[in-house]
């Protein structure tokens, strides 16, 4: 972490100051009283001279003096008084060292801001760095009498990572070594403001804590504006004000009942909800100016009223009749109308319309005269059909067959959905091309028509009866006449997943004949391969496009083309399980 000086520099250091010490002389000239004979006075290296008229005293010794830890030696004290006429000389020899116990070196100068006092040290310093002697003895300065060998400093000690520092480093190592790995004069040089604020922007720590931020939102530091709903989190998981308000705190917030994050989704202002407000910002200000329970609470029946009592708007504008589309929303009979809202809510916020007209019978919210519903079992150009709970069953996982045509898909989707059952086959089976929409299976009408949904609207070609096993919808027994690596006279080939692979992107194949350009796209169209290319399996990866097992291929192609157009890689052989193609042990 530091750099400490060597103790031979420290000791080259000190070699100079000590031969100093022994050559400091001082000279004072003492001039006598006027009534006393002119004399002189003088001082030698460590000899004090005094005047004491008339006395002569014998030299005094002190014994040397020494204290534990710092010791201080005081050694060969002598003083001697002369008097000679009117002068009197005394002279003192002391020496004075002061070492330190543990090392026998003589104590750290210079080593403190701001003041350093040895003539040397500074001037070997302020060589370098002439600042130091111009103006205050600075951490910089005391830095570097270490570092030029000026002197011996202890190192400075460390101090926390989040205040600036007089030396290098800080107290946490983990720390230290993050922001000094950035900025590597904060461990060489002194700890400063930069080295501080690289704790947060480095990512090192944490020096600023970080604003508190909104009760429904995670955020960086723990708690949260608000301080109640802050407490009230808190008690149940102190770790969101001690650490990081996550989404687990935000989501204590309602499961707690501390707050509310998620609001209950509004409705129409004429119709009553389970929450509070409704959907139009005017009409609800203008109801809970009066009724604030309706904004606080819950806007309920009595809202819905005062939208009309109050002048806040209009919800029964002269309602029509439920069977006739409107000009604005909902309908005479409530309840016709908020069993038709329950499933089509622009009917009451928007306008009855036609559609929400067809929907009363479907739906078994009432019944309205008019022309009758086409057969469940036909396809005709209306929407729904005559039985209310078939069409109710299928427009429920197909809407489009009650907002617009009931299609031959639809009446597929009656036994395919377990719906109900329609008596007779269809025009024609699924293995075999025919001229009409969909084929006698139900179910596997259903499965077809769901990836291609022409098989269902105009005719079951032999794109169809090929997608029947291709789609994994069923099995079509029997080969087709011809291979799909030679060209017939007669539509498809003899793989069901080559044949909707191909004609995919080339219907004449299927529905004229499989001609040599049929042939080729085989494998350019990656479908398959037709010779000179097998032996790649499908489990194996490999750098040509498709795999030798033609269903496969067409599985995993349907759903990733990059397979079959630049190569089987590792991704399309996992992709043969996840997509539920085939096995690979």
């Amino acid at each position: 972490m530091r750099r400490l000086a060597s103790i031979t520099l420290a000791l080259v250091a000190w070699t100079p100051l000590l031969s100093a010490c022994g050559d400091d002389v001082t000279s004072t000239d003492s001039l006598s009283a006027p009534s006393s004979s002119s004399g002189s006075a003088s001082t030698e290296p460590g000899t004090t001279t005094t005047s004491d008229p008339g006395t002569t005293g014998d030299p005094t010794t002190t014994a040397p003096t020494t204290t534990l830890g710092t010791t201080t030696l005081t050694t060969d004290t002598e003083t001697a008084t002369t008097t000679t006429g009117s002068t009197t000389e005394t002279t003192a020899v002391t020496s004075t060292e002061t070492t330190d116990a543990t090392t026998g070196e003589p104590p750290a100068v210079c080593c403190e801001p701001t003041l350093c006092g040895d003539p040397a040290i500074e001037a070997c310093v302020c060589t370098v760095d002439a600042s130091c002697c111009q103006g205050p003895w600075t951490a910089q300065c005391v830095a570097l009498v270490t570092e030029l060998g000026c002197g011996s400093c202890p190192p400075p000690p460390e101090g926390p990572c989040c205040e600036v520092g007089v030396g290098p480093g800080c107290t946490d190592d983990a720390i230290e070594s993050c922001v000094c790995e950035q900025l590597p004069g904060c461990c060489a040089g002194v700890w400063g403001p930069e080295c501080v604020a690289a704790v947060d922007s480095l990512g090192c720590g944490v020096c600023q804590e970080p604003p508190k931020g909104e009760c429904c939102e995670a955020h960086r530091g723990g708690g949260c504006l608000d301080a109640g709903v802050e407490s009230c989190v808190c008690a149940l998981a102190p770790e969101c004000c001690a650490d990081v308000w996550t989404e687990a705190c935000v989501a204590l917030v309602d499961e707690a009942g501390c707050g509310m994050c998620e609001e209950e989704e509004k409705t129409a202002c004429c119709m009553p909800g389970d929450g509070p407000g409704c959907l139009d910002p005017t009409v609800e200000a203008c109801v809970c100016a009066q009724d604030p329970f309706c904004c606080q609470a819950q806007w309920d029946v009595t809202c819905v009223e005062k939208v009309d009592l109050l002048g806040c708007g209009v919800c029964q504008p002269e309602l029509g009749d439920c069977c006739e589309a409107g000009a604005g929303p909902g309908c005479a009979d409530p309840a016709v109308q908020a069993c038709v809202c329950n499933n089509a809510p622009g009917c009451c916020q928007d306008v009855w319309s036609a559609d929400c007209v067809a929907l009363i019978e479907p739906l078994g919210c009432g019944t309205c005269e008019g022309p009758a519903l086409g057969p469940c079992c036909e396809a005709h150009d209306t929407p729904s059909c005559d039985d209310a709970a078939v069409a109710a069953c299928v427009c429920a996982q197909d809407d489009l067959c009650c907002t617009g045509a009931w299609t031959e898909q639809c009446v597929a989707e009656v036994e395919a959905f377990g719906c109900g059952m329609c008596e007779g086959p269809a025009e024609g089976p699924c293995c075999e091309a025919h001229d009409s929409p969909s084929c006698e299976d139900a179910a596997i009408a259903a499965c077809v028509c769901a990836q291609d949904d022409l098989c269902c609207t105009t005719s079951w070609t032999e794109q169809c009866v090929a997608e029947v096993e291709a789609f994994g919808c069923g099995m079509c027994e029997g080969p087709v006449e011809a291979a799909c690596c030679e060209e017939h006279a007669t539509p498809s080939c003899d793989d069901a997943a080559v044949s909707a692979c191909v004609c995919a992107e080339d219907p004449f194949c299927c529905e004229v004949e499989w001609d040599s350009i049929c042939v080729g796209e085989v494998e350019s169209l990656g479908c398959g391969t037709c010779g000179g290319q097998g032996g790649t399996g499908c489990c194996e990866e490999h750098d040509s496009p498709s795999c030798d097992d033609a269903a496969i291929s067409a599985c995993v192609c349907a759903q990733d083309g990059f397979c079959c157009s630049v190569e089987w890689d590792s991704i399309c052989v996992a992709e043969v399980e996840t997509f539920g193609c085939g096995m690979c042990e």
